[in-house]
Formats: C-alpha cells, structure tokens, sequence
C-alpha cells in the first residue's frame, strides 16, 4: 500500500502539470487503477471507510479518463466494498449500475456475477439468482475467456471457475447446498491449481457451509474444513474469510449444541481478530 500511495500522489503531480487532453486522460486512467486497488486492499483490512473513499475517488477518476470500463471497474470494487459492510441493497446498486457502464465488455461478467448475483442471494431473490448466474456464464461466449483463475480486480474477464465460485457463494446465502456442490465442482481444480491461500480457503469455508445445510449434514467434517481454511490463511487474514467463518460458526452453533466441535474455531478466530464474541 505505500508504493500505491506514492504512485497515486505521482501520477497526481505528473496530471497537474500536463496541458495535453489524450496524455491527462491516461494519466486519470493510471490514478483509477491505483485508487481502485487501495480500495480493495482496504476492504480486505476491514477499513471500510478508507475503502469507500477510494473507491468513490477510482470511479470520477474513471470519469475524467472517459473510460467507460474503467467507470464499470470502480463501481464492482463499490459493489465489493459494500457487499462485506453488508449492505446488501448498496451493493446491488453499485453492480447494476456498474453494468450500465460496462455494455459489451469483460467487466460485465464480474458485475453480474460477483456484484449483482451475490447481493441478491444475501437478499433472498432466488430466481434473481438463477437470472444473473445464466447470463453471466452466457456472458463468457463474447469474451476473451482466460483459463484458470485470473485477477479478481483485472480489468479483464472473469473465467469460467471465477463465475461457478461466485455463483457458489450466490446459492450458499439461499441455502441451495446442491446448487453450492455443483458449482464449487467445476470451479474447484482451477483454484486449488492457481495456489491462493485466500482463494482456496473461501472455498473450503463455502463447502463447509453447504455441508450444514444439507439433510445428512456431518458438522465434524465441517469444521475441518474451516479449520483447514484458516489454517490457509493464517497469518495473512482478509475480511471476506474472517466474516465467513463466522457465519459459520453462528450457523452451526444455532444448528447443533455441541461446543466441543466449534472450540477449536472460536479460538482460531479469536487469534485472527474475529469479532462478535467469536
């Protein structure tokens, strides 16, 4: 984050004092890039106000580049921001008007599947879901679709593993556990391939959930696969992981009164900062 500082204060400097329309343009378009990614970074801090503030500066910065997909870009980290503040309606907002801005371009495919899909299965809107979920991997026939995972903030196109764990996480929040399974099945070798400790253990936290949600649920499995999950992480802790295994936590001690079995996750979650009492 200091590089990115010090970029974003340079780039800042050199627009200043450039008098040429197209080259202050692209300088505008370099600030985006940088503000974006210290917003991101600054959601996985859990600093949600800083990240807000970036965020919001990436999206004028993309107005005066005149990028229309660099506009579509800043309003997913809007949508991100807002989904782990859990302000599930902001973060529709900011996907779907993401989307005006997007048209035919790769940004369109995460804003539908990672901005819009995911808000509406926190909102409870399962046909939305199934909606946008087939529209994004529709999507995924107009574009230039990289294997394996690619950056989830590039300014490329998602690829087919990215849209299937998205949809995943869409489903999990409706308690749709064979939709989860099916999903993280196709979505599963790209990520244990592309080696993201943070990746894989959303993952493993997603299939421990859909585990509890099942009928023949086995909650021992179940928490080993968080505690594998955040044994993943250790050390190097985000807030989309940190908030998910203490959904789980608060599902499955709602579901099974049996504390011996969660111990060992409260006191994980505990060390890594976890909030709520967990």
């Amino acid at each position: 984050m200091p590089r990115l500082r010090r970029q974003r204060v340079q780039v800042e400097l050199l627009i200043d004092g450039c008098g040429w329309a197209e080259p202050r343009r692209e300088l505008f378009g370099i600030a985006c890039a940088a503000s974006g990614v210290l917003g991101y970074v600054a959601v996985g801090q859990g600093r949600f106000a800083l990240a807000q503030a970036y965020c919001a500066e990436a999206f004028q910065l993309g107005e005066f580049a005149e990028r229309a997909h660099l506009r579509a870009w800043a309003r997913g980290l809007q949508s991100f921001c807002a989904y782990y503040q859990q302000d599930y309606r902001a973060a529709l907002e900011f996907a779907v008007d993401g989307l005006r801005h997007a048209g035919a371009g790769p940004q369109r495919v995460r804003l539908a599947v990672n901005g819009a899909a995911r808000a509406l299965g926190r909102l409870g809107d399962v046909q939305g879901v199934h909606r946008l979920v087939g529209e994004a991997q529709q999507m995924l026939a107009g574009q230039d679709v990289p294997p394996g995972i690619a950056s989830s903030i590039g300014f490329g196109c998602y690829s087919q593993a990215q849209v299937a764990s998205n949809a995943a996480t869409a489903y999990l929040a409706l308690g749709m556990a064979e939709q989860v399974r099916h999903q993280l099945d196709r979505a599963m070798p790209a990520i244990s391939a592309a080696g993201s400790p943070w990746g894989r253990a959303l993952v493993l936290i997603d299939q421990a959930t859909a585990v509890t949600q099942s009928r023949q649920a086995d909650l021992e499995q179940a928490c080993g696969l968080v505690g594998e999950a955040l044994v993943l992480v250790r050390g190097r802790p985000v807030i989309s992981v940190q908030q998910r295994a203490e959904e789980f936590v608060r599902y499955a001690a709602g579901r099974w009164d049996r504390p011996r079995e969660l111990a060992p996750l409260h006191a994980a979650l505990a060390h890594s900062g976890g909030t709520d009492g967990i």
